[in-house]
């Protein structure tokens, strides 16, 4: 069962999971009160509940539908929509949807108020909305809101009524603490100890020998197409271009060139580099006791082993370059002073310094004629780059006016490219040698979040100043292939799925053997079963929640049995079933662990709060009168499967 979007209301506080909701995912449900005009994907207007006086129309669960099923896509590409509203997903966003338009409601009805400057506090905070300089970015925000397809107004009432949630529900749970006798069968469930036995009866003793009938094939695909379904792929097409691109398209002139060489005179008139050792100390008099015992010979490491300071080293530094790491002071007197000889204390940025000029060398000035490419690839580069931002803000105002992804290329002297048809973690059945370039990678991304019939869009790669233009050629929906395509692999399919189903048999029989006194081993040998071993398991309560996502499921399955029973538990992929005996249960007190009661109690605690708050919206719900149209949702539910007209 899909339960992501319902437990966004098991929180006392449901407004900043609310919040978190829409900056994160970008779900804003448009709750505002609507026309019952037609949609975009041809919903009708209807009424599919009343909150009171309050309309949700079948066109604002649809695209609540449609947002939610695309930010679960994102992480289950196979997934469709029809197994998402099959699983519980139409359930639950419009359970969420109703519970949220409540809490708006019954806060309006009483006289609550929640300010523009609250709002605008709230979408500053949300860290999508930030720029670089980690402040809020006024064009971050609407570009967010562009690629979620909602519109300021529309989020800014989302965020209205998730304050009004936050204020509603923060009092709802407050105070509630679950006392220590209400733990303490809590805490002493987490330390129960189970030990059984465990047996397995394989498929693969079962695999029949002949192949299918076309009809058992036929019915057997059309049972199970869900198994053969291929997700989503997409077809790409992209164009990329950057500054390297530009610099062809940019000229610099002779003059442009002599006018940087004067400009920058500094840079190649003659100067001189120096290899400084120094030392530096927080005092004037330090220094000069530090300068005094180099004058008479010691070692500046030696001097700086003394007073526990460290010898620091400026290689190949000129004078310019040195002030700029220390003074102008310095500088003059590291410079000034011979090679060889140690510099009378200056006063720098990081405290006094004691500098000594071990090694130089002169460089001779540079003539125009010697620098003259240098300065033109400068020149080239910076102009390019110029061209490049210019250019990428022009590309995304004629994206946003309807430019095509052809016409963009044009502009940039790009050639326009298509992928064959992708999955969404790369990989093409179509084309198995096909591999998109790692730097690429980005296009592929940016085509998966995209909607399917979306307008083009401007993406940067990476950081290297290259860009691309990404559009949509074609998508292929998960479905499942043909069964003619995939004919061998469906017989290989039924001869598993026939060989678990006699396996399974044979497990049902060996368990009730077991049921009726025998042991597991002895039912296993009296029902022939291809494995005759058994394996010992056993388990805390607390093993299992410490290593969640590791524990075997046998071993999770002995903890939901009663003592003395079996159970049957398939394998994965069809493999055949376990058969699972739970012999023994120990129960242990945990009235002696203070921190796990203390734990414990603090998570019923929550539970506690989560129950109130969920209370206080079925209230809110009672208070103002929920009415829900069965006949649109079912006509949005067939829309939605693919079963209506």
């Amino acid at each position: 069962m899909i339960t992501f979007i319902r437990k966004l209301f098991e929180s006392k506080l449901g407004a900043i999971l609310a919040i978190a909701f829409v900056a994160v995912i970008g779900l804003a449900f448009a709750l505002s009160d609507v026309s019952g005009s037609l949609s975009p994907s041809g919903v009708g207007g209807g009424t599919a509940a009343k909150v009171g006086s309050h309309d949700i129309t079948e066109a604002e669960l649809s695209d609540a539908m449609d947002t939610a099923f695309r930010q679960v896509q994102r992480d289950n590409p196979g997934l469709t929509m029809a197994a998402f509203v099959e699983q519980g997903g139409l359930d639950d966003v419009f359970a969420s949807l109703i519970d949220r338009v409540t809490v708006g409601a019954y806060a309006e009805k009483h006289g609550m108020a929640v300010s523009k400057a609250m709002v605008d506090a709230e979408i500053r905070d949300v860290p999508a909305f930030k720029g670089l300089d980690g402040a809020f970015s006024r064009e971050a925000f609407q570009t967010a809101l562009r690629q979620n397809d909602v519109t300021e107004e529309q989020f800014r009432e989302d965020v209205r009524r998730s304050l009004y949630l936050e204020q509603l529900l923060s009092v709802a749970g407050t105070g509630t603490k679950a006392a220590d006798n209400m733990a303490l069968p809590y805490a002493s469930l987490i330390l129960e100890e189970r030990k059984g036995q465990l047996g397995i009866v394989p498929s693969e003793a079962f695999v029949p020998k002949r192949a299918p009938t076309d009809k058992e094939l036929a019915a057997f695909y059309q049972s199970n197409r869900a198994g053969f379904t291929v997700p989503e792929r997409r077809a790409i097409r992209y164009a990329v271009f950057g500054r390297d691109s530009m610099a062809g398209k940019v000229q610099v002139s002779d003059a442009e060139v002599a006018k940087y060489y004067r400009d920058n005179q500094a840079d190649y008139a003659a100067s001189e580099e120096r290899t400084i050792s120094q030392v530096i100390v927080p005092t004037e008099a330090a220094a000069k006791a530090v300068a005094q015992r180099a004058a008479k010979g010691e070692s500046l490491s030696a001097i700086a082993g003394d007073i526990g300071v460290a010898v620091s080293t400026a290689e190949n530094v000129t004078r310019t370059g040195y002030a700029s790491q220390t003074s102008d002071a310095v500088a003059q007197a590291a410079f000034g002073a011979a090679i060889g000889s140690v510099a009378a204390p200056a006063r720098g940025d990081l405290g006094w310094y004691v500098a000594r000029a071990d090694s130089g060398r002169s460089i001779a000035a540079k003539p125009l004629a010697a620098v003259s490419g240098d300065i033109r690839k400068t020149l080239t580069a910076e102009r390019a780059q110029e061209a490049v931002d210019e250019l990428t803000g022009e590309i995304e105002d004629r994206l946003a006016d309807g430019a095509t992804l052809a016409e963009i290329a044009r502009t940039v002297g790009a050639q326009v490219k298509t992928t064959p048809a992708l999955f969404q973690q790369g990989g093409s059945p179509d084309a198995p040698q096909f591999q998109l370039p790692g730097e690429l990678a980005p296009i592929r991304e940016a085509a998966f979040q995209m909607e399917a019939d979306g307008e083009p869009q401007l993406i940067q790669l990476g950081e290297d100043q290259r860009f691309a233009v990404v559009g949509i050629a074609k998508v292929e929906a998960a479905a499942p292939p043909p069964l003619a395509k995939i004919r061998a692999q469906a017989v290989t399919a039924w001869k598993r799925s026939e060989a678990a189903k006699a396996a399974r048999a044979l497990a049902a029989k060996v368990r009730d053997s077991v049921n009726k006194s025998t042991t597991l081993k002895q039912a296993l040998i009296a029902n022939n079963a291809p494995l005759k071993q058994v394996q010992d398991i056993s388990g805390t309560r607390q093993q299992l929640t410490q290593n969640q996502g590791q524990v075997p499921p046998p071993l999770q399955l002995l903890f939901s049995m009663a003592q003395g029973s079996t159970k049957l538990l398939p394998a994965p992929q069809n493999q055949g079933f376990f058969v699972v005996h739970l012999d023994k249960l120990v129960r242990h007190s945990a009235k002696d662990n203070k921190p796990l009661l203390s734990a414990t109690s603090q998570q019923l605690s929550q539970a506690l709060s989560q129950e109130f708050s969920a209370g206080f919206i079925a209230a809110m719900r009672e208070n103002l009168g929920v009415k829900r149209n069965q006949a649109v949702i079912d006509r949005l539910r067939a829309r939605l499967t693919g079963l209506g007209n």
